[in-house]
């Protein structure tokens, strides 16, 4: 596994534990749609939750507003909506959120911000 690789795999992992830490009931990790991929599914309330996470090694330039990029956003959307038909979830009943983890390499330490409802 690629450096890269494990550390998307090790945000993950935090992810997922923060969020059933917040009472989410988890239902998927990277769920394939085709060819696009939903990193974490959760379930709140009558809420369907596609949770996205980027996993960045801390840095000078760490900006979240900037962990998306407009044609990872449309594919995310997209990847969403198909999931929510398949499974038959009405679209008022999905979410979009992002979770930006921060690994601090000298510290092996995290951040980690929940931005809910991203869209």
């Amino acid at each position: 596994m690629t450096d890269r690789r494990s550390l998307g795999v090790r945000g993950e992992a935090l992810a997922k534990k923060y969020l059933s830490a917040q009472g989410y009931e988890f239902l998927a990790a990277n769920e394939r749609v085709g060819r696009l991929e939903l990193d974490l599914i959760f379930r709140r309330a009558a809420k369907m939750i596609f949770v996205e996470v980027k996993t960045r090694r801390l840095s000078g330039d760490d900006d979240p507003d900037a962990a998306l990029s407009q044609a990872q956003i449309h594919k995310l959307k997209r990847a969403a909506h198909i999931y929510a038909i398949k499974n038959r979830v009405s679209s008022d009943a999905v979410r979009l959120d992002l979770i930006h983890i921060l690994f601090n390499p000298n510290t092996q330490r995290a951040s980690l911000r929940h931005y809910k409802n991203i869209f």
